[in-house]
């Protein structure tokens, strides 16, 4: 593994076993700070599987997972949300029958001080609460264009822009490393190149990392500084877009061998 300038995450030697098949094979990377790292590689390449051991779905078989130098390896994912570890899904995991605005807040539940009780008695620090967290909701709204729907249920919005409100729900909650399961997926072209300008906004203005699962390559190569290609649970390419979608292998991986 080339070494990373501050890293934010770091994966080293991570292995995956599951009802005794090997899912992941001995996989390290870093991600540096304010950088975008995509995972790309074929259908079953355990892609979903390292994402679901970054954010403390699965615990690795073997091998070590930091965040900012900590050690997360055995940790709960609510665990490593405290430690600065946010993520949307491949699925939509919204409440449809909420706001925008509500749905955003709900990502800074890992954070709150106010339980329910104090908030049935609506003690006066709650409520305060309450109105803090709306502001710094709008805010996040309004950074990825979503202020003008604020009070719109989300089953009213197109898929493009419900994607947009689960990374404002992600952003709540104060990240250091944002992850993105897919999230070009079922997109148009025009949401697409949308998505891309939202994606390189929000890491700028939030200095954010960001490790992303994604197929559309052309997402990939025009967001990310560095590449990490896998194939049946083991790494065979990593450095800068443009020189891993000339790699051999990755080209073996994606098209077969050649006749």
């Amino acid at each position: 593994m080339d070494p990373v300038m501050d890293p934010v995450l770091e994966v080293q030697g991570v292995s995956l076993s599951l009802g005794g098949l090997t899912i992941l094979d001995d996989l390290s990377f870093a991600v540096g700070r304010g950088e975008v790292c995509a995972l790309i590689g074929p259908n079953g390449a355990g892609k979903t599987s390292l994402f679901n051991c970054v954010s403390g779905v699965y615990r690795p078989s073997a091998g070590r997972i930091s965040i900012a130098g900590h050690d997360v390896t055995g940790l709960k994912p609510h665990e490593r949300a405290r430690r600065g570890v946010a993520r949307t899904f491949q699925n939509l995991g919204l409440f449809p029958s909420l706001s925008v605005r509500a749905n955003a807040m709900a990502g800074a539940h890992t954070r709150l001080h106010a339980r329910l009780l104090p908030e049935m008695l609506a003690a006066p620090w709650a409520r305060a609460e309450e109105r803090a967290l709306q502001e710094e909701a709008d805010l996040v709204l309004d950074a990825l264009d979503l202020g003008a729907v604020a009070d719109t249920a989300v089953t009213a919005l197109p898929f493009g822009t419900q994607k947009r409100v689960e990374i404002a729900r992600a952003l709540m909650a104060r990240p250091a490393l944002l992850m993105l399961d897919e999230p070009a997926n079922g997109l148009s072209d025009g949401e697409v190149d949308e998505l891309a300008h939202v994606v390189r906004g929000i890491r700028d203005r939030y200095d954010l990392s960001i490790l992303l699962v994604e197929h559309h390559i052309g997402f990939v190569t025009g967001l990310s500084q560095h590449v990490v290609v896998m194939d049946v649970g083991r790494q065979i390419a990593a450095g800068t877009p443009a020189a891993v979608t000339t790699d051999p292998n990755v080209v073996r991986a994606y098209l077969g061998d050649p006749l």
